[in-house]
Formats: structure tokens, sequence, C-alpha cells
């Protein structure tokens, strides 16, 4: 779901723009931005630096495996996934166990995200670089969307 519903409307918004008007769940389109909403880069926000790039995917998780949009207690969250185009490679490569659910609601303002991107970077970027990656992503996973770890 590209789509988070918004409090005081039972319509939702778009996680690119805000939506503005809101749009209506099952739209394909935003309306407002043109946001293709089916396309799962377009709903995060991707942070390239050197050889090295963050990238949020909706890939619909929640508190215990797929989230359940039936329970009134579940969130949805954004994943982080980990790139490197480093050592003569031309194109970007998954880092090995580079790829974390985080405490990062889908909900979350773009503004957000993209501040929690740089801050995801500024803990990875070294470990991603070497492609070892695991220890420090399974850490910075714990990130929710206030900065904190945990």
């Amino acid at each position: 779901m590209h789509f988070a519903p918004t409090p005081d409307d039972p319509s939702t918004i778009c996680l690119g723009c805000g939506g503005n008007p809101p749009v209506k769940a099952g739209d394909v389109l935003c309306r407002t931005c043109g946001t293709v909403t089916d396309e799962p880069d377009r709903i995060g926000v991707r942070l390239t630096r050197g050889d090295a790039r963050v990238e949020w995917v909706d890939l619909g998780e929640g508190e215990s495996g797929d989230y359940n949009d039936a329970d009134p207690q579940d969130t949805e969250y954004l994943r982080v996934d980990t790139y490197y185009c480093g050592n003569g490679e031309l194109e970007w490569m998954a880092c090995d166990s580079g790829s974390y659910c985080t405490r990062v609601p889908v909900a979350t303002s773009l503004e957000v995200r993209q501040a929690r991107l740089v801050q995801l970077m500024d803990e990875l970027h070294d470990a991603i670089v070497a492609n070892q990656v695991k220890r420090a992503a399974a850490r910075m996973s714990w990130i929710n969307a206030a900065g904190d770890l945990g």
C-alpha cells in the first residue's frame, strides 16, 4: 500500500507529496503529483553518497511479519535496503545481509523519511562501501521516525 490513512479523514494521502487534495484508496496515480503508486521505489526516498546507497522500501511489513490492516494495533513499517557500487562494478549491487525492516512507519512524512535516510547513511556508509554491513544495519534497524534506536 502506497497511501496512508489520515487520522481525520477516511480517504488516504499520497506518501510522495501528501496528496493535496487527498487521493482515494485504490488510485494508481496521485492526482496531485502524478506519482505512480504501484512502484515500490516511488514511495520512498533513495540517498546515494559515493559508492554507497540506502533506500526505503515498502514490503508490507508490520509488528509481527506481514502488516495486518485488520489489526488496529499493527503498524506498517519501512525497510531499508543498502547497495554499493565499487571495485570496478558498473551497477549497484545489494549488500550482503543489508536489508532490514525498521521502526519507521510507512505513513511517516517525506521530510522525516529523508532525515532518517541521512542518519542511516551517516551510520552505515563505511560498512556499505566495505560490503560488511550486517552488524551495523541490524543495529540501525531499530531506528524509529524520531531517529531513536529502540
